[in-house]
This record gives structure tokens, sequence and C-alpha cells, in this order.
């Protein structure tokens, strides 16, 4: 939920090289623009995190000025830039992400001069939930995790352990420059076990006692927020707290509760799906990074 509550090498790859080896016309498929700087060359120097699932490293790619252009634009999915750096004096220069679209990814435009040859784009992947987190991030937003717990209210896990898988998840999302602004648990399950034991408790998905909570210390704005789930009842729990919609994705209990899902759907409460919570931002206009450009050094 987020303020107002506002094989890897070649997939990168993919993602990452526009162009072709002669000028050809804009594909609609494809933020490039080849008819004005096409793409000789590409070399990749990556390491990979493989307990972070990440890649991290340098593309550089060797370009062609056809018309004079000013920027060059790339396809991107789910990375972090964190620099890019122009020519053989590693010379910075303004880059920034402009557009998304859930069936492109997203445009990185960088800008170039006239005689550009060589372009460094220093960056990281972003993988699954930690892209939907850091997309929050990057947009002010406030992003808080709101779960229920019912295995510690039956007494199969406690407290601490839960706090220490909350713990490897801050890491990771660290790892993916993105971290989350609260988490809130619930215990409480009719079937519980004392002091947890509760019928029907307000704070215990689908109910929206959780989200309530998150918006009174965070001052959030509910009516301008979304929740993203794998349940139906995740998203019953944004419609109670009178949130502007939720996305459900197909990832954990998702692909069977996709038709659900839509049921939750009312003229006030939006309902839309996505594959994965990596797929959101491209969803959310509320996600989308700010025009402004991203200054060097």
């Amino acid at each position: 939920m987020t303020r107002t509550l506002h094989s890897l090498a070649l997939v990168l790859l993919a993602s990452l090289v526009l162009g072709c080896s002669s000028p050809v016309e804009r594909d609609p498929h494809s933020f490039s623009r080849p008819d004005e700087v096409v793409v000789r060359h590409l070399s990749l120097d990556l390491d990979v995190d493989f307990d972070a699932r990440r890649l991290y490293g340098t593309a550089t790619l060797t370009i062609e000025n056809l018309t004079g252009a000013d920027a060059v634009w790339l396809d991107t999915r789910d990375l972090e830039v964190s620099a890019v750096d122009l020519g053989s004096d590693d010379e910075p220069t303004l880059y920034r992400f402009v557009e998304q679209k859930p069936y492109l990814g997203q445009s990185l435009m960088i800008d170039i001069a006239p005689d550009t040859t060589t372009v460094r784009v220093h960056y990281g992947t972003i993988p699954g939930a930690a892209a939907l987190t850091a997309a929050a991030n990057r947009a002010g937003l406030a992003a808080v995790l709101v779960t229920n717990q019912a295995g510690i209210g039956r007494g199969i896990y406690g407290w601490a352990e839960f706090e220490a898988t909350q713990e490897r998840i801050s890491a990771e999302l660290a790892a993916a420059g993105a971290g989350l602004d609260m988490v809130i648990a619930c215990p409480f399950h009719a079937e519980a076990e004392p002091p947890y034991r509760h019928p029907a408790h307000p704070c215990r998905k689908p109910r929206p006692g959780m989200i309530r909570r998150a918006a009174e210390r965070l001052g959030l704005d509910l009516a301008g927020s979304w929740i993203v789930g794998d349940r139906a009842t995740d998203l019953e729990a944004g419609r109670a707290a009178g949130l502007a919609g939720g996305v459900h994705v197909l990832t954990g209990h998702g692909a069977a509760e996709r038709d659900a899902a839509r049921e939750v759907a009312t003229g006030a409460f939006r309902v839309l799906g996505a594959g994965s919570a990596a797929e959101v931002p491209a969803l959310l206009p509320l996600l989308a990074p700010p025009a402004s450009e991203i200054r060097p050094g």
C-alpha cells in the first residue's frame, strides 16, 4: 500500500539495448529512436548477487548519432540507474526516466552531444516487490506492509521469528535501494490461542483496521491510496478503508483468486490486474517518476 497513501544477462541485454546495425523506422513496441541514434556495440561488465537475486554493473554502448540528436532513448524494466557518463573521460551526463507503459517498461532518456560515441550506464536490477517499493520511494510515497499473521496467534511461530523474517526482507529491500515506511501485522484469528483469539478482529483483513492505523500514524490520504496483494481479501480491506483501488497480482495465491479479486471492484474502488508486483509501477500514474532531470554527481 502506498502516500498520497499517494538466464540473467540476456534478459537485461534485451531490456537495455535499443537500436540496430542500420537505420530503421521506429518500433511501436519500443521507446527507442533508431532513426536518430543507432547502437553499434554493447559491452557488459556485471556482478551477480545470488542471495539478493540482483545484477550490478555497467553497460557500455557504442553509438552512432545519425541526426545530431541531443539524446538517446533506451528501454528499461526494473532497473535502478546510479550514474551515466560519456566518452573516454567518463564525463557525467544528465539522464531521466520519462515514461512508463505496462507492455514496454520504462524509457530512459540520456543527454548526449552530436559527436558522442560512447555511453556508459551504471545500474542494478530491482527484483519483484523491491521494484514496486523502490518506485514508491522515488515518487515520495509511503510504502506500508499490512499482513495477517494467524501463525503467531495459533502458536506455530512467534514474534521473534516474524521479526527475523522482516529484518531479512528489509535487508533485501535495502540492497535494492528500497525501504518500507511501516510494517503492521495482525495475529488475531477466530481459531487462535489466547490472547489472540477473536471472531472478527477489526485489524484482520478483509477488515480495514491495519490500513487505518497506518493512515493515522503516517498522515496518509486514504482516498488517494492503493493496495497491492495476491488475495481478494487484500483488496476487500482496501475497499473497506476507502482506498482509490487495488492491484491484484498473480504471484503467491493470486492465480486461484483472480476471479474473486475482480468481484471486489465497485464504482468507487478500481481493481487492476498484474502478473507480479514488478508490473505495478507501470499501471499506476501516481508511481510515475518525476519528469525533472536527474543531475549527475
